[in-house]
């Protein structure tokens, strides 16, 4: 057996290859005539320098210098002694009775070094095939059987967005949700139950809120509206009451003319006023007048350019509305062309307005004045009229306040451990709390008052359309979330708990058919409401636990991090963290914090990329996913992060999507991009 080491001079490091006789020998480099000592065993033997794992480890000799990982924990090393330094072809050392071999006798030196080369090309394509179809056996070996299937199945349903909206007549429902070829707009006949495609779009486009706006119906029922995302400007489509085909269309471009702005304006609200009439208003809060009669979309009044959310608007008559401008709440009377501030509060974000024509109230929500730090909002009546006008109506987070049954009473969402939508009529017998047992994604009060229609699951099904009618108690499913067919998977029921003593709020996903003797990945989300969604099932059947600490911050990440890893069927050593758009901010400082925590970083459409370290230590793997049409400055960043990480030999890979840009608007997308995490997570990357 040879014995192979390196030249120890630094500026030779040549790679010697002499029999294992000469061990302990001294010898000169045949390169720089340095003597050298031959070593006088073929193996390498040490520790890993990680204090908590101490793993022993045995090389060959002529892996000195390179870097390898811990088989035990993961964390890169450097074998003991002189690296290589890249070199030509060796030459065999002279020895005793053999002359050194001559290049020349084998042909003319010109003819052996192209052979030479064709020889190296040919082997060198050979095994870069053979790692690819090895790479690629290895991650589809990991995924389980049927994956494919199972993932079809589970996005037959799509994710609805935005908010369900009822007709007057109480007869038809709008809504949108994303199908294989980008998001469907379809009406229903809550009578028949037949359902009608509107249209679909497939833009791609930067942010979930501009994709799209459904304003619904005009009072007489003629026509349905709602806004649309074209990429260089948005389109205000107006549609038929009873088949949903177009019946005008206008340009927020050239019909209002704001091509003169510097900031690109989208419509974020809007409301009828009348038959032929309908307010909007765009992200940076100016406001205009759709008039139907005369075909003219106009602006009524501009505001100074911020971006700053929330937007909220509502109908107080025929002729006017209420806005409200963060603090402030303004009434607006079009036919006179009066504005009048309502009330200011201070440290406040008024989000979620609505007005009672009938007792003359506003619902809003806001934060705690006297809490700035507080994340919690709180549902409060104001009455204008009145000296005591302001009125805290809720104690805990709530999202959404309407007026119902004759704006006596009140609906919303508390935002606990789970979304549950909250009915209190004026009659205490009728109030009540629906989905406890499951979430609610969105919801809107009929132009009656008297039934709520909500995106929502009741339990372990997928999130459906729901109606409940509120005199009568009774809830029924009008678009059902079951799944027909479901042999290779299972709807995963999410389990909400606390941590620490904080009682940090969080929610698990759990592989179906766990096997208690075994451990399993787990990937630790941010707050969002994808637990709910569709992709978290994909993981979670796919054999991942999926947590979402459903409250900011790294300390309660960081809380949940500790509390789950007490469960027996969680590898604390495969946490992979992971994070959407701005929160890959939080996914990048917790691992800039402790690397060691993590297996693996998962960013989606990354804003924010970890920073990577100058000297060679122990670094999670990295995963992103981002689409071809995102903003060039993020793909520019993706770009020279991934450089980055190859220089320093980071596990990195960055998946592509074609036809996607920030957000992702449909399922085939959806399916695409959790099909490479999964591959990347039970591959262990």
């Amino acid at each position: 057996m040879d014995i192979k080491f390196n030249c120890s001079n630094p500026a030779c490091r040549r790679r010697i290859s002499v029999d294992e006789s000469m061990a302990g020998r001294s010898l000169q480099c045949p390169a720089c005539a340095t003597v050298l000592q031959v070593p006088s065993s073929t193996n390498i033997k040490f520790n890993c320098s990680n204090p908590d794992c101490g793993q022993h480890i045995v090389v060959d000799v002529s892996e000195s210098g390179r870097f390898v990982r811990c088989p035990s924990c993961g964390r890169p090393l450097q074998i003991p002694g002189p690296p290589p330094k890249p070199t030509f072809s060796e030459l065999p050392l002279r020895t005793e009775g053999k002359k050194p071999l001559s290049l020349a006798s084998r042909g003319h030196p010109l003819f052996t070094a192209f052979k030479r080369l064709l020889l190296g090309w040919g082997i060198g394509a050979a095994l870069f095939g053979l790692l690819i179809a090895g790479l690629h056996l290895r991650s589809s070996a990991a995924l389980p059987k049927h994956f494919n299937t199972m993932m079809n199945v589970i996005s037959s349903w799509g994710t609805f967005r935005d908010a369900p909206l009822v007709d007057h007549s109480g007869t038809l429902l709008v809504y949108a949700r994303e199908t294989d070829n980008g998001i469907g707009f379809f009406l229903l006949n809550l009578v028949t139950g037949q359902h009608q495609l509107m249209g679909r779009i497939n833009e791609a486009v930067s942010t979930a809120d501009n994709s799209f706006r459904l304003f619904g119906w005009s009072p007489d029922d003629r026509y349905v509206a709602l806004a649309l995302d074209n990429k260089y400007d948005q389109t205000i489509a107006i549609c038929d009451g009873d088949n949903g085909t177009l019946k005008k269309a206008f340009s927020l471009r050239d019909d209002a003319k704001q091509a003169s702005f510097h900031v690109r304006q989208e419509i974020r609200e809007g409301r009828w006023l009348g038959n032929d009439s309908l307010v909007l208003m765009d992200c940076v809060h100016s406001l205009y007048l759709l008039d139907l009669k005369n075909n003219r979309l106009r602006e009524i009044q501009s505001y100074p350019l911020y971006q700053d959310p929330p937007y909220a608007i509502t109908r107080t008559s025929d002729h006017g509305i209420a806005y409200a401008d963060r603090n402030k709440i303004w009434e607006l009377d079009l036919s006179a062309g009066r504005t009048r501030q309502l009330i200011q509060l201070t440290n406040a974000n008024i989000k979620w307005l609505d007005y009672s024509p009938t007792n003359g109230q506003f619902l809003f929500c806001l934060g705690d004045p006297n809490a700035a730090d507080s994340e919690n909002r709180y549902l409060y009546r104001f009455d204008p009229n009145a000296t005591t006008n302001l009125t805290r109506l809720t104690y805990a987070d709530t999202l959404k306040g309407q007026w119902i049954l004759g704006d006596s009473g009140i609906a919303y969402v508390s935002n606990g451990l789970s979304q549950v939508l909250v009915i209190e009529p004026k009659d205490a017998g009728l109030r009540t709390n629906l989905f406890t047992e499951g979430n609610v994604d969105a919801y809107s009060v009929a132009p009656k008052k008297d039934k709520v229609y909500a995106f929502a699951k009741s339990g372990r099904e997928a999130t459906g359309i729901w109606e409940y009618d509120i005199t009568n108690r009774t809830l029924r499913s009008v678009v059902s979330g079951e799944v027909q067919s479901f042999d290779f998977g299972q709807m995963v029921l999410r389990i909400n708990r606390t941590a620490g003593k904080d009682k940090v709020p969080y929610s698990v996903l759990v592989p179906p058919q766990l096997d208690p003797q075994k451990k399993y990945p787990v990937v630790l989300d941010q707050p969002s409401n994808a637990q709910n969604t569709q992709e978290a099932q994909f993981l979670a059947n796919a054999g991942i636990f999926y947590v979402t600490c459903n409250r900011d911050g790294m300390d309660n990440i960081l809380t949940v991090y500790d509390e789950m890893l007490k469960n027996p069927n969680i590898d604390p050593h495969r946490v992979y963290i992971t994070g959407s758009s701005v929160r890959t901010r939080v996914v990048s400082a917790l691992v800039d914090y402790k690397p060691a925590l993590w297996r693996g970083a998962i960013l989606l459409s990354p804003v924010a990329f970890p920073k990577i370290p100058d000297e060679p230590t122990y670094f999670p793997s990295i995963f992103i996913s981002i689409g071809k049409k995102d903003a060039e400055s993020f793909l520019k960043a993706t770009d020279r992060f991934a450089q980055g990480a190859c220089r320093q030999l980071i596990c990195a890979k960055i998946v592509y999507h074609s036809n996607a840009s920030h957000i992702f608007n449909s399922t085939t997308l959806e399916k695409e991009r959790y099909q490479a995490m999964a591959k990347f997570i039970l591959a262990d990357y």
